[in-house]
């Protein structure tokens, strides 16, 4: 900016001083002269000094709207660079709470599949009355006594015994039990970071389904879409960018 106002003030100078000579050596007096001759010689000089003051003012006018043009495309730049680092900081601080978050959570939500794989096992294996689910007349203790007798009585359908008034209840809760170890799996699975962990749980579910199967104590097409949910859900997981999926060798 500098520069350009030395310029201009150059050019003016320049400009004075051009006027000067050519007036005198135009009309070849020094003398003051009279006021006629004060009026010519003013006329003389802002005709002359005029235009190039004018053009010295239109060039420092047009640095002046170049430099904060300059300083407008700088400061847009940094307010560039300053939105791009919070945006950045922002991302990293929002996948550090994920991580605690999930951290938090992942051992609670362990410990709820486990209690309900527990408690599906318990009502499985419980011994308890009942009446007439097979028709050779065998009466069974436990759900997984039932499926034992199973492998005696060939192409045996349970569905009508598990509508039984005796036995109503009683398939009811395994039915409940398995319900809740499905969405505990998918939680499960939604929060977990490598392959073991979601492999383990669904080869659990799978072995649950299969005895639901096996003792009819569920439809099949809605026992493979629940399985189906749990996989649709484990895909999700691994093709998620962040937190980072850990996909375990198979030797």
């Amino acid at each position: 900016m500098k520069a350009v106002v030395y310029c201009a003030l150059g050019i003016a100078g320049s400009g004075v001083v051009l006027a000067l000579a050519l007036y005198f050596y135009t009309f070849g007096s020094f003398g003051l002269g009279n006021q006629e001759a004060f009026a010519l010689f003013g006329d003389f000089m802002g005709g002359l000094l005029n235009p190039i003051l004018g053009f010295a003012t239109i060039l420092i006018l047009l640095r002046s709207l170049w430099l904060q043009n300059e300083e407008m495309k700088a400061t847009r730049k940094e307010l560039e660079y300053t939105r791009n680092e919070m945006a950045a900081t922002r991302q990293v601080h929002t996948n550090d709470l994920e991580l605690q978050s999930r951290n938090h959570l992942r051992p609670q939500l362990k410990a709820v599949f486990k209690e309900s794989q527990t408690a599906l096992n318990d009502a499985w294996n419980t011994p308890r009355p009942l009446f007439n689910v097979l028709s050779n007349g065998l009466e069974s203790s436990s759900f997984h006594q039932v499926r034992l007798e199973m492998k005696e009585v060939s192409g045996s359908s349970l569905y009508d015994a598990w509508e039984r008034p005796q036995n109503r209840f009683a398939a009811y809760q395994i039915r409940k039990l398995f319900s809740a170890l499905l969405q505990s799996a998918v939680a499960l699975v939604e929060y977990s970071d490598t392959s073991l962990e979601t492999d383990e749980v669904r080869r659990i579910l799978v072995d649950a389904r299969q005895r639901m199967i096996d003792l009819d104590l569920q439809d099949e097409v809605r026992l493979t879409e629940e399985l189906g949910t749990l996989d649709a859900t484990i895909m999700d997981r691994k093709n998620k960018m962040f937190p980072k999926f850990h996909q375990a060798i198979k030797i």
